[in-house]
């Protein structure tokens, strides 16, 4: 119990004391109640298989209320932000280059010549940039501090 209160005022910090306290009741109240249900004895094997059933349906309700991640990258195809397999573009004729399966302006050909293009500037970029490192041998001996403990 005290273990989940530190981790709840950690978690709201603008918590009051009677916030405090009526979490902590409510706490109490619940391994209380757990405690007496655990002391009536073992189900009998009809309700443990209930139990199991539904827990597992309730474990299928949450996965199926996720909803999906977005995507790392934009789509190939189109360029929006959603999974290529779910592109509408992915059947699309494109009226520059002729081809099936992406939208106008987002040909293969042409980022294959903007790539190639941004790869020869960086190369000439490179070439005039000389570059010099330097090391310091750094004396940690006069910054360390000792103290006696008594």
């Amino acid at each position: 119990v005290r273990t989940r209160m530190l981790v709840r005022i950690e978690q709201e910090p603008n918590m009051t004391l009677q916030m405090v306290t009526t979490e902590c009741q409510r706490l109490l109240n619940l391994k209380h109640d757990t405690a007496m249900v655990q002391q009536k004895g073992k189900p009998s094997g009809s309700d443990s298989i209930n139990a199991l059933r539904s827990i597992k349906s309730s474990k299928q309700n949450c996965t199926s209320m996720k909803k999906p991640a977005n995507p790392p990258s934009p789509c190939w195809f189109c360029g929006a932000w959603h999974f290529a397999k779910f592109c509408p573009f992915k059947n699309h004729k494109c009226r520059k280059c002729q081809r099936i399966g992406h939208k106008e302006g987002h040909c293969s050909l042409n980022k294959r010549k903007t790539k190639h293009r941004s790869e020869k500037s960086k190369q000439r970029l490179n070439s005039r940039i000389k570059t010099t490192f330097t090391t310091f041998k750094v004396g940690f001996k006069n910054r360390r501090k000792f103290v006696n403990l008594l």
